[in-house]
């Protein structure tokens, strides 16, 4: 039913003639796996469409290179990443709706393997720590607004969409049927 919804929005490609090297990457690559602008605004707009709400984490490599050739070669630019509401552990929305702080469940990369953590991303900093409250991470970031921004249907952050019961009715009902199987078998 979510594709059906949103389908509209992705029925055909976007035609682009960007012109800068740049930004033709960022298209070709929004989220430094390999995803497209149209493929990522595909997958976000179908979650979003399925909860009601959804986050966007617009960020950028830790270290960038010195020059504009150097960032080309190397795709040092900003990258999307989506967050699903229900990630969100704790956030403050300022007077602008906008958020003063969030912060979200994900992983940390070291040597190789992937670590759970808590990303908190402010106004004017970021930080990451483990399960311990030990800091993985974090630095200042010049941006002056929070680089998560918030998409919903209607209203503010968290909403609950049409759609979202949907997903609970369908896991009570598997597991009544699953319940039923174990009661007949």
């Amino acid at each position: 039913a979510v594709s059906r919804f949103v389908g509209h929005l992705t029925g055909k490609p976007v035609s682009r003639d960007i012109g800068n090297p740049l930004l033709d990457g960022i298209a070709q690559d929004v989220d430094g796996r390999g995803n497209s602008a149209d493929v990522f605004w595909q997958v976000f707009a179908q979650h979003a469409k399925a909860r009601g709400s959804m986050l966007l984490l617009v960020d950028m490599p830790a270290q960038m290179p010195r020059t504009q050739g150097e960032q080309i070669a190397t795709r040092a630019t900003p990258y999307w990443a989506s967050i699903a509401p229900e990630l969100v552990t704790e956030y403050q929305l300022g007077d602008d709706g906008k958020f003063d702080y969030v912060t979200f469940s994900g992983f940390w990369s070291r040597d190789g393997k992937r670590e759970p953590c808590k990303w908190t991303f402010t106004r004017s900093e970021w930080k990451a720590v483990d399960a311990n409250d030990k800091t993985l991470g974090g630095d200042a970031h010049p941006l002056g607004e929070c680089p998560v921004l918030i998409f919903v249907e209607g209203g503010e952050f968290p909403h609950f969409g049409a759609f979202a019961p949907i997903a609970d009715l369908s896991r009570r009902l598997y597991n009544a049927e699953s319940e039923l199987d174990e009661i007949l078998r």
